[in-house]
């Protein structure tokens, strides 16, 4: 990932009220994509099991994204997923 804006900042040091909201990753396990698809999807933030922010795909509109993942190593990581009420989900990712 590259380097952080002022605004990438703000929105992984926001606090989200995290419910159990409908999403679908797929394919899971993913290749070099992977489609999310969320009503309302804004923001996706993709941790590695270190709890590192290693993906930040936000200024998102509308259900679906195509995620790139080319960049990540395979392995396990946690996708969050915010709405536009800033209503978080998460969802656990396999990129092999």
């Amino acid at each position: 990932m590259g380097s952080l804006t002022w605004w990438d900042l703000e929105i992984i040091s926001q606090t989200y009220d995290f419910r159990e909201l409908e999403i679908s990753v797929a394919p899971n396990p993913a290749g070099a994509y992977a489609t999310v698809e969320m009503e309302d999807l804004r923001t996706v933030l993709i941790y590695d099991l270190n709890g590192r922010l290693v993906a930040l795909h936000n200024d998102l509109s509308g259900d679906s994204h195509q995620l790139d993942l080319a960049g990540l190593a395979a392995n396990t990581y946690v996708l969050v997923a915010v709405n536009g009420e800033r209503q978080a989900t998460s969802h656990t990712l396999v990129k092999r």
